[in-house]
């Protein structure tokens, strides 16, 4: 039976408060079945020497146990790759108590079915904390993909042409070559879901979101040149302009995976066909499905977890075999937390998963049969 949720205080979480995210808006190298290596962690690589600031060097030749493209292809080590996981995008926020993060790690890497972590790490954020975090991804076997700012909710086009140069750049320096060396970083994201704003002209705009993905991530690759690098962008569904920039900005050499956030079950064939055109790997970044009750953190009825789960089993199933590399729900919250002040706050949203969610279950058997290749295949969405 679905896990019980305890009942939230009697004020639901107030709109914009930790863990409420409103609604989204609107051929491989390898040989089928693939053997398939999902956990082994490092330790950090030596750097080939000093460079200023006390940043390590960049070593010309990648370093183990680092994740790398080739082709369609994730692989580490040489050997095929495929990730599954969820989103904790509040783990370097300040107004969420930095105890509770090492229980949610541990957690999801006792599942079984998760290895790797989508959070953001946006300007002001605290470094020092970034990287207590990476370092429970190396004690946990835990990856991390890192969206290294969030779209909403003041951006506009004149942010992507002029005000990033401000906003964006210098924490791109300050943060990427700081952490350049370390395996638990699976990939950088540019953006969690950069988009035009309203009034915002569609055709300028989305230049100038072109102009700034091309820029930001060569300056990236610059800095780091090990890592993987991918948009964060939701979808290719939109204006002609979105729809045309979408590809052109996958396109880029210096973006390395192709990124799609959507409902479960919704298939993206358009994206799909673009990771095979391209002949790069493609991920979802972000996959929900209601489950709560808008305004209490409670389930929407006494079915509907397992219902979820089982949705879930099934996109996992037609996404693997038709190319996908990852898959990343949104979001693990945890539920009531005490905060260091002893107050007691609820973090939850209609899209949660809560510890004891089926929908965890699920994940791990579908993680066991990523693990023998059983279940990935690069069937073109058009055979369907």
């Amino acid at each position: 039976e679905p896990t019980a949720v305890a009942p939230p205080p009697a004020s639901p979480v107030p709109s914009g408060s930790a863990g409420v995210y409103p609604p989204p808006a609107v051929p491989s190298p390898y040989p089928e079945p693939r053997d398939t290596t999902l956990f082994p962690m490092v330790a950090r690589p030596a750097p080939d020497g000093p460079s200023a600031a006390g940043i390590p060097a960049i070593s010309a030749v990648v370093p183990a146990g680092f994740v790398q493209a080739r082709g369609a292809s994730l692989v580490l080590d040489g050997e095929p790759y495929y990730f599954l996981g969820v989103n904790a995008s509040y783990l370097m926020s300040e107004y969420f108590p930095e105890r509770a993060i090492e229980p949610i790690i541990r957690y999801l890497a006792e599942t079984g079915g998760v290895n790797v972590i989508r959070l953001f790490y946006q300007p002001g954020k605290d470094p020092a904390r970034f990287e207590r975090i990476l370092d429970l991804g190396g004690q946990y076997g835990i990856r991390f993909i890192v969206a290294l700012q969030d779209f909403y909710f003041y951006k506009t086009q004149t942010w992507f042409d002029v005000h990033y140069k401000d906003e964006d750049l210098p924490h791109i320096r300050a943060v990427v070559p700081r952490f350049r060396d370390r395996p638990e970083i699976l990939m950088w994201e540019l953006m969690n879901e950069p988009g035009c704003a309203e009034g915002d002209d569609p055709k300028q705009c989305q230049q100038h979101i072109y102009n700034w993905a091309a820029a930001v991530s060569a300056e990236i690759k610059a800095l780091d040149p090990h890592h993987l690098v991918s948009i964060g962008a939701m979808s290719a569904e939109g204006t002609r302009y979105h729809r045309s920039n979408y590809e052109d900005m996958h396109e880029l050499p210096t973006v390395d995976v192709i990124s799609l956030h959507r409902y479960v079950g919704k298939t993206s064939r358009t994206e799909m066909r673009l990771a095979a055109k391209l002949n790069k790997p493609i991920y979802v970044g972000e996959g929900w499905e209601k489950a709560y009750k808008k305004d209490r953190c409670q389930p929407i009825d006494g079915s509907i977890l397992a219902e979820r789960a089982e949705k879930i089993r099934e996109d996992l199933e037609w996404s693997f075999e038709h190319g996908l590399d990852g898959y990343l729900l949104w979001q693990h919250d945890p539920g009531l937390v005490e905060k260091e002040d002893g107050d007691r706050q609820w973090y939850c949203s209609e899209f949660s998963l809560l510890e004891g969610d089926p929908t965890y279950d699920v994940l791990r058997a579908f993680m066991a049969q990523l693990r023998t290749g059983a279940c990935v295949d690069d069937k073109p969405v058009e055979d369907d």
